[in-house]
């Protein structure tokens, strides 16, 4: 019995290495980034986050807008772990 039990742990843990188990998360990662409309001389905030995070924690954005309008502020959120550099 004895020898049964070991052979069967080493097949079990062979098995494990051949057949690896897979982690995937539900959906794809996307960016989404707010439609805002406001009127000349008005503030607006615009948020950009990450849905469906399968987990990266890096990520490089370039965010461009047109020349009329003027960055006052970036904030940043929790969306990457909290792991965020301007």
């Amino acid at each position: 019995m004895k020898k049964f039990i070991s052979v069967f742990t080493a097949i079990l843990v062979m098995a494990l290495f051949v057949c690896p188990l897979c982690v995937s998360a539900a959906g794809n990662p996307e960016f989404a980034v707010d439609a805002v409309t406001v009127n000349a001389g008005e503030e607006a905030k615009v948020e950009i986050a990450i849905n469906n995070n399968p987990g990266i924690i890096s990520a490089k954005l370039k965010v461009e807008f047109d020349s009329a309008l003027t960055l006052k502020s970036v904030k940043f959120g929790d969306g990457l772990g909290g792991s965020t550099q301007s």
